[in-house]
């Protein structure tokens, strides 16, 4: 029993971290854990999990989605738009919805030009979602001429920011909701395992009759609705369509997944780890001002975790090499 405790540990490290940070927290700050703070770390958590779920699916292939950020972006603003154009002609229920297939449309529409690009063109991932990322800035930018506008139906806002027990917004229980849904996909059906063996070797699953090219372009087609999913909670939650509300978070998803374990290289780790990740970055950027460290250092303390993520992520790859070839050799 022991045994299996300190196994499960061992490939869980990212909990046992939390705990820490959790006791030190705890020990080192007055009443850090209130309704408040547990509520907006859930939250944002929430928010940016969703992007932080479509880039550990497009990891998982060895691929990699910069335009995430941008995309919720967009969709916020879509989501504003929408809103704007519509208020008054249909009911308040029939906008929301309108609202978000429109949304959701525009991140389906940007994931489908990155999968494209990737699997089809076969450009680099990290060019093609590049391409995305200007594209959608450009696109958001372009509807209100880049001026944040705030959303003119209040009940969605309310609705996002609705709290069971006073603690759980609306968007963490939706959230994990998604997460179950998709962590049961990964592991126990076909495509789940056809995501792993692209992600171990491209060659080997094409070889082996997966086919590639569909596969990823549902890859990244998921990440763009995942992340239009969270740029409209994202709009609800600030009540703002902003060309610029989720800058920076696609920088943020990755540091997450990195952390929590899904290897850079694609192939191996868990969507539950890297959940566990941006719970664990968001209440590091939510403790940086309680513990009197400005907050201009935040984005270089989210950099230095990144880098050590991915040497940490390096290192486990060149262990499991050295290992491999020590079995072969024998």
């Amino acid at each position: 029993m022991l045994n299996r405790i300190i196994g499960f540990l061992k490939r869980h490290m990212l909990l046992v971290v939390y705990f820490i940070l959790t006791i030190i927290i705890i020990v080192s700050t007055d009443g850090f854990f209130n309704r408040f703070n547990i509520a907006s770390i859930l939250g944002l958590s929430s928010i940016m999990g969703f992007l932080v779920l479509g880039e550990a699916i497009v990891i998982l292939t060895g691929g990699i989605d910069i335009s995430v950020g941008n995309i919720a972006s967009l969709s916020s603003v879509v989501c504003a738009w929408t809103m704007l154009k519509f208020n008054g002609i249909f009911p308040v229920a029939v906008i929301i919805l309108i609202c978000i297939i429109f949304s959701l449309l525009s991140g389906a529409f940007m994931g489908f030009i990155n999968g494209f690009s990737i699997a089809k063109l076969g450009i680099p991932p990290i060019i093609a979602t590049l391409g995305v990322f200007s594209i959608s800035y450009g696109f958001a930018e372009y509807i209100f001429s880049a001026e944040p506008t705030y959303l003119v139906i209040n009940s969605f806002s309310s609705a996002v920011r609705t709290k069971f027990f006073g603690i759980f917004p609306l968007s963490s229980v939706i959230f994990v909701i998604f997460a179950i849904i998709i962590s049961l996909i990964l592991e126990r059906t076909r495509i789940g395992r056809h995501v792993y063996a692209i992600g171990g070797s491209k060659e080997a699953a094409f070889l082996s009759g997966i086919k590639n090219v569909k596969i990823l372009i549902y890859c990244y087609v998921s990440s763009g609705i995942l992340s239009a999913i969270g740029g409209l909670l994202l709009a609800g939650w600030i009540r703002v369509g902003d060309a610029r509300a989720a800058s920076g978070y696609e920088f943020i998803a990755i540091t997450a997944v990195i952390m929590g374990g899904i290897s850079l290289f694609g192939g191996e780790g868990n969507i539950w780890d890297a959940v566990l990740g941006i719970l664990t970055l968001q209440t590091i950027r939510k403790i940086i001002p309680r513990m009197q460290i400005s907050t201009f250092y935040e984005e270089g303390i989210v950099g230095a975790i990144l880098l050590i993520a991915v040497a940490i992520n390096i290192m486990n790859l060149q262990r499991k090499n050295i290992k491999l070839k020590n079995i072969e050799n024998e």
